[in-house]
């Protein structure tokens, strides 16, 4: 069940580097009205519909049609949510009455957040502006964006696990000190939400283009990346992508994973992870099938391993803290997520810029904030 892996995902989060990283930092939640009361969701973008956790046996899980409210316009839907045993082990910091999904699948034949109207578009929608690290309250407000917002490419349609399950999107150009932080394998790699991890999670491979030239380094005690002695925060360089090949820049300053209480004590601890390495996903699908002496693999069909495109196994994460700085917009209909388009560059810009080719970026020097 959806709602089993979003708490066993969660208490594992929630265990790692307990001293360092806030277990305020993750996890948000919403108030929603459930027939008439009022009631704390996590917020998961692996669940589907409402889960309520309830004081019962296992045996007595069901599933109730309950009047709930939770979009925009304040009206009630009458939905079905589904009632569990509370979970004995949740590991998140706040009191909550269950979970709420608000992710997006790639297939668009069921009405993945049924707790809205349906039938108006305007509620198929979402702006995320961050949550509250002191009380764990999410800033989510469901209707259309009065902000111009810079859409990315729709959900494809993937039959693998590793996919459906998350809301996600391609990160194009992503880059750092001006220079690409995926070349060497794809000028994209899937990215997806997650509201349980508070870290950006870059895989192995991207992790160590990172830190080849940024001021960092890697603490492995704890999982962590360290700003170098002599380096202060506020000059980190920043971290940039694109929704495609031809958009705007997006920034997500280095900056903005400080941990709380590191800012001017030593090391200083950025919430930057490195995930699974993608030689060793890609190295999965180079392996053919057995042939016989009446194929090739030319005419055998693949297996279903080499069928899955290999960045769904070792995505680029955006937990909280990255979110807490971009911001998110969400349109299940159309199966993609957005963020604000940034404010256009002065006519004078300097600093640390991702694509050297826009025509006013190519004499920027990058060496104040990065490694020469």
């Amino acid at each position: 069940m959806p709602w089993v892996f979003f708490v066993a995902a969660t208490a594992a989060a929630a265990l790692a580097h307990a001293t360092i990283i806030p277990k305020t930092y993750s996890n948000p939640w919403i108030s929603i009205i459930i027939d008439g009361e009022q009631k704390r969701v996590l917020l998961s973008p692996m669940t589907q519909g409402i889960v309520l956790f309830q004081d019962i046996a296992a045996a007595e899980q069901k599933h109730r049609s309950s009047q709930v409210s939770v979009a925009f316009n304040g009206h009630s839907v009458q939905t079905m949510i589904k009632i569990v045993r509370r979970p004995p082990h949740l590991h998140v910091p706040w009191t909550v009455d269950g979970v709420i999904g608000v992710g997006i699948k790639s297939t668009r034949t069921e009405l993945l957040w049924p707790y809205v109207n349906g039938s108006d578009p305007n509620s198929m929608q979402y702006t995320y502006s961050g949550m509250d690290y002191a009380t764990g309250a999410a800033s989510l407000q469901f209707g259309p964006s009065s902000d111009t917002i810079l859409w990315s490419e729709p959900m494809n349609t993937v039959d693998d696990f590793y996919y459906q399950r998350f809301t996600s999107f391609p990160m194009y150009q992503v880059s750092v000190c001006g220079k690409s932080v995926t070349e060497a394998t794809s000028s994209y790699w899937d990215a997806v939400v997650d509201f349980r991890s508070p870290c950006l999670t870059l895989p192995k491979e991207f992790y160590a283009t990172l830190l080849a030239w940024a001021p960092l380094s890697y603490n492995a005690t704890v999982n962590l990346t360290v700003v170098r002695p002599g380096v202060a925060a506020a000059d980190l360089p920043t971290l940039r992508f694109q929704l495609s090949h031809f958009s705007p820049l997006l920034s997500l300053p280095l900056a903005s994973f400080v941990l709380p209480g590191n800012a001017t004590l030593l090391p200083t601890y950025l919430c930057i992870q490195p995930g699974h390495s993608v030689k060793h996903v890609v190295g999965n699908h180079w392996a053919y099938p057995d042939i016989d002496d009446q194929g090739d693999v030319f005419t055998n069909p693949l297996d279903d391993n080499m069928r899955v495109p290999n960045m769904y196994r070792s995505p680029i994460v955006l937990g909280t803290m990255a979110l807490q700085s971009l911001g998110l917009v969400v349109h299940a209909k159309h199966t993609r997520v957005g963020f604000h388009r940034p404010s256009p560059p002065p006519s004078n810009v300097s600093g640390d810029f991702s694509v050297i080719t826009t025509p006013y970026l190519k004499d920027i020097d990058f060496s104040h904030k990065c490694k020469s």
